[in-house]
């Protein structure tokens, strides 16, 4: 037989599914931590900001930007919402050691530079609780989650009632519990050090293992979506929900946008012709190409890549 859950503060019928975790009571908006599937102590929450402070940032946000300051009296906002999204959160001890290599070009001469570097450090790694979410926004957010923001956190047990009417917005449910998430995170701290070293060059030696300092705890941080209306489509902001910070934007692409892309277009295009002939001009005194050969197609990507953009309406912002 199904266990029955109840609000912990009215006593009301909750609707849960295998996956939930807090459930919002329908009745009185309380939420209720579901015992065997986290435990209540794992559970952190950042307060969100009021509706008002992000319409505000929306409304500074139309005044600025290059683009909407030029409609937004054609501009209608249509609603604000807000969730509550879950990232595991922990501590995490690396160590190992790391070979690469990059190129350095001195006197005309390119030369190949090697580094060996030893790592003994702890970072602070997330992960998004939820395989099938909307990324738009839940990157970014997951981004400005550092140890500033851990400070602002409380434990979702201490949340008065009182406080919850202030911030209570929908949870999302999460799909990896604390064991999981524990060895999601040590593999992805090992990326997340691999990935930053390939930035750097080329790895020829890796040897980095992980071990997490601390269990994980799960952060509840809150995102706000703006929709609005320009004539007869809508589009979105998304700001993070714990300091207002604008993250992404959906927008038009306007006429004044269209003719800068267009312009772009063209003068790549009259590039690329310019730097042919450069190439060509170079290769009858030196009867050498080499690499030259790939000068003219640089342009021509970006005649391609202004070129798509004309024909689209929505364009992203970050």
């Amino acid at each position: 037989m199904e266990r029955a859950y109840t609000c912990s503060r009215c006593g009301a019928p909750l609707e849960v599914t295998p996956e939930t975790i807090i459930a919002i009571c329908p009745y009185c908006g309380f939420p209720t931590v579901l015992s065997g599937v986290v435990d209540v102590n794992d559970v952190y929450i950042l307060p969100a900001v009021q509706p008002k402070i992000i319409e505000e940032r929306f409304q500074r946000e139309l005044h600025t930007d290059f683009d909407l300051r030029r409609i937004r009296n054609e501009i209608t906002p249509r609603r604000i919402e807000g969730v509550y999204v879950p990232l595991w959160v922990a501590e995490v001890y690396v160590k190992g050691v790391v070979s690469y290599y990059y190129y350095v070009t001195r006197n005309k001469k390119r030369k190949r530079v090697y580094r060996v570097e030893n790592i003994d450090k702890n970072i602070l790694l997330k992960l998004v609780a939820r395989r099938q979410i909307a990324t738009l926004g839940v990157n970014e957010l997951e981004d400005t989650i550092n140890r500033e923001a851990l400070s602002k956190s409380k434990k979702l047990i201490e949340v008065t009632p009182e406080e919850w009417s202030t911030i209570k917005l929908e949870v999302l449910n999460t799909e990896f519990d604390k064991k999981s998430a524990t060895e999601r995170i040590r593999e992805d701290a090992v990326d997340y050090v691999r990935k930053s070293y390939e930035e750097k060059g080329t790895i020829d030696g890796f040897n980095v293992s992980s071990k997490v300092v601390e269990d994980p705890f799960l952060l509840l941080v809150p995102l706000w979506y703006m929709y609005y209306q320009y004539r007869d489509s809508i589009y979105y902001m998304v700001f993070s929900g714990w300091d207002g910070r604008l993250l992404v934007k959906t927008e038009p692409v306007t006429s004044t946008r269209r003719i800068m892309y267009l312009a772009g277009s063209i003068l790549s295009v009259l590039s690329a012709s310019a730097l042919a002939y450069l190439v060509y001009l170079s290769s009858k005194s030196s009867n050498e190409l080499g690499a030259s050969l790939l000068l003219p197609l640089i342009p021509v990507y970006f005649a391609f890549h202004l070129g798509r953009q004309i024909i689209k309406d929505i364009r992203i912002e970050r």
